[in-house]
């Protein structure tokens, strides 16, 4: 028989969801899996992030952060992220701003 999760529980596991963790990380102190969490998800309309995207990283803030000497392990902890994640913002910044350059003739 499948154990009934309370509204309360739901919600708590939709903050999760939205503060950036992955559906199963979400429902895991609940002992809930990312399936279940898909479908409260969807019962309460939340929009679901694409696979390997979340909310929109603030860039400016991660390169300063990045530049005042933060590692991207501490960064990424701090995005509750993973440090891969961080490392491909830096380097996608990193590539906009060599490509901006303009070299003189």
């Amino acid at each position: 028989m499948a154990k009934r999760i309370t509204p309360q529980t739901e919600q708590e596991i939709i903050k999760l969801y939205q503060l950036g963790l992955s559906m199963a990380k979400a429902g895991k102190p609940y002992c809930v899996t990312a399936p279940t969490v898909m479908r409260i998800l969807d019962r309460y309309k939340i929009p679901k992030r694409t696979k390997g995207g979340i909310y929109k990283l603030p860039d400016k803030e991660i390169i300063a952060r990045y530049k005042n000497g933060e590692s991207c392990q501490k960064i990424a902890d701090f995005f509750n992220v993973s440090f891969h994640t961080i490392s491909n913002v830096l380097e996608k910044i990193i590539l906009q701003e060599i490509t901006s350059i303009k070299i003189p003739a």
